[in-house]
C-alpha cells in the first residue's frame, strides 16, 4: 500500500508539473506569435531603428561551430543591409577577456559588412531578461526588433510586453532539430522560469548600471 501511495503521489506531481510546463509554454507562444517574422519574410517586417541580437557562444564546448551563432549573425546582417535596421545592440555574457559573446558577434558581423559604428556591445546581457531590460533602461530604446532563434524570441517578446517595450522579432534560419534539441528542451523550462521571474519572484536584471555603450 505504501508503494502504491508513493507511486500515485509521484504520478500526480509529474502530471501537475507537466501541466504547468504546457500551460506556460502555450501562454507565451500564444501571446507573442503574431510579432514573430520568419527569416524568409523580411519584406513584411516593419522598419525600425534598433535591433537587439541575443547572444550565444560561437562554438560548442567540443570546439565545433555553433549554428545558432552563425544564423543569428546572418539574420542581423540581413536586416541591416536590407535597411530594416540602422543600429544593432549585440548583447550576451562575458566571463573574461577570453570569453566575450558580444565581441565574438562583433567580429563575425563586421565580416558581413556591418560597420562598427552601427554596433553597440552589451557584455552584461547574461540572460534574456537582462538583455531586454538593459536595452530599455541602459541604452534608452523602448522600440526594438529582437533577433534570435524562433523558439527563443517568443520569450524575449513576452518580457518586452511586460515592460512596455514595443517589440517585434525576426527569427534566424532554423537549426535542424537533431542539432538543437538540447537548446530547444531547455527553452521549454526557461519559459516557465520567465513567468515565475516576472509574476512571482519579480526578478530584476543582475546589472542595470551604465557601462561603455559603444566600441
Amino acid at each position: 500500500m505504501h508503494y502504491r501511495t508513493l507511486f500515485r503521489r509521484t504520478a500526480l506531481i509529474a502530471l501537475a508539473a507537466s501541466a504547468v510546463l504546457l500551460i506556460c509554454n502555450a501562454l507565451i507562444i500564444w501571446e507573442t506569435h503574431t510579432g514573430v517574422h520568419d527569416f524568409e519574410s523580411i519584406a513584411r517586417l516593419p522598419d525600425a531603428r534598433v535591433g537587439l541580437v541575443l547572444g550565444t557562444s560561437r562554438s560548442y564546448p567540443n570546439g565545433s561551430p555553433n549554428p545558432h551563432f552563425k544564423n543569428r549573425i546572418e539574420a542581423a546582417a540581413n536586416l541591416f543591409h536590407s535597411g530594416k535596421l540602422r543600429h544593432l545592440i549585440l548583447s550576451g555574457g562575458s566571463d573574461s577577456r577570453y570569453y566575450n559573446e558580444p565581441e565574438m558577434m562583433k567580429k563575425a558581423i563586421i565580416k558581413r559588412g556591418v560597420p562598427a559604428t552601427a554596433l553597440t556591445l552589451d557584455s552584461k546581457g547574461k540572460r534574456t531578461l537582462d538583455s531586454v531590460l538593459r536595452a530599455k533602461y541602459v541604452y534608452a530604446h523602448d522600440s526594438l526588433t529582437i533577433i534570435s532563434d524562433r523558439f527563443h524570441v517568443y520569450r524575449a517578446l513576452f518580457i518586452c510586453a511586460n515592460y512596455d517595450i514595443d517589440a517585434r522579432a525576426y527569427a534566424s534560419r532554423e537549426v535542424p532539430w537533431m542539432l538543437s534539441w538540447r537548446t530547444r528542451v531547455r527553452e521549454y523550462f526557461a519559459r516557465v522560469k520567465a513567468i515565475a521571474d516576472l509574476y512571482i519572484f519579480r526578478i530584476s536584471p543582475e546589472d542595470i548600471g551604465i557601462q561603455q555603450a559603444t566600441d
